[in-house]
């Protein structure tokens, strides 16, 4: 049986009803979560590295951390992902 097959029957979207608990408020989580780690990436590419860069990236770490902790995804799915 090939590895990926596994992990698709060990998919936890089907178990936690997907088609109806996705929607604009996960879209939305997601889209921040993407802003939160794009800042960083883009502050290091464009502006010169100093400590307001790098408290910037670590603020974005911790912010970006918090909504993952803090998000309604069982640990299963965590680490089936």
């Amino acid at each position: 049986m090939p590895l990926w097959l596994s992990a698709g029957l060990a998919d936890w979207h089907r178990r936690t009803s997907i088609e109806t608990t996705a929607g604009a408020r996960e879209s939305m989580i997601h889209g921040l979560m993407m802003t939160e780690a794009g800042i960083p990436v883009a502050l290091r590419l464009f502006c010169k590295v100093n400590a307001g860069v790098l408290a910037l990236c670590g603020g974005a770490l911790g912010v970006h951390a918090a909504m993952a902790l803090f998000g309604a995804v069982p640990y299963t799915e965590e680490m089936i992902r």
